[in-house]
């Protein structure tokens, strides 16, 4: 294998890193590392193409096999290769759906694997559609679309950055929308409460 394999190589490798991305638009959102990211798509890549090249080899026998690709990478036919990133997105598809499934989750929860992250209550909370009203430590009360949140497992503060936002007026009782601001970033631990609603005028 030399230099010149490289770009082959990353031609093996993409078809892995459509399908964990296409999987992670599709199932429970989860925070990886660059590495992580790169060991699953490796992984994937593989899944996608040592079957596709078994099969491909007993139709025809002149296609490689799976030990021809890894040492001779430029080996890979064309359209194989096309075929396996056609295979990409719905298997990213199908298998973020199954990390969605209840009867996959009910049975990996038997082992203490939690695909649902039941105890990351910020995770939870933020997965279904709904405006929020924040409550602010400072006495602010923002209103607007949770467009992005995020969970730091290693304990630090989460975040929330919301959309269409607007800011309480205390003194005309009226929301003041933010119409030149494109979003408004909150950090989490300076949140009194928050609550879900569905329209502005919706006060607690």
């Amino acid at each position: 294998m030399s230099t010149s394999d490289v770009p082959v190589i990353l031609l093996i490798l993409l078809p892995g890193f459509l399908t964990i991305q296409v999987h992670n638009w599709v199932s429970h959102k989860r925070r990886m590392s660059d590495l992580e990211t790169v060991l699953w798509a490796i992984i994937a890549s593989f899944l996608l193409l040592i079957p596709t090249s078994v099969v491909w080899h007993e139709i025809d026998k002149g296609m490689p096999q799976p030990g021809d690709l890894i040492k001779d990478p430029k080996s890979l036919p064309i359209r194989m290769a096309v075929f396996v990133y056609a295979l990409a997105l719905p298997l990213g598809w199908v298998s973020g759906h199954l990390d969605r499934s209840r009867m996959l989750e009910a049975a990996l929860m038997k082992v203490n694997v939690d695909l649902k992250r039941r105890h990351d209550v910020w995770y939870l909370a933020f997965r279904d559609a709904y405006y929020v009203i924040a409550y602010l430590k400072s006495g602010a009360i923002l209103y607007g679309w949770p467009f992005m949140s995020t969970t730091n497992r290693d304990g630090a503060a989460a975040e929330l950055y919301l959309t269409n936002a607007g800011v309480w007026d205390g003194d005309n009782e009226a929301w003041e929308w933010l119409e030149h601001v494109d979003g408004v970033w909150i950090d989490a631990a300076s949140v009194e409460r928050i609550d879900f609603t569905s329209t502005p005028s919706e006060m607690a």
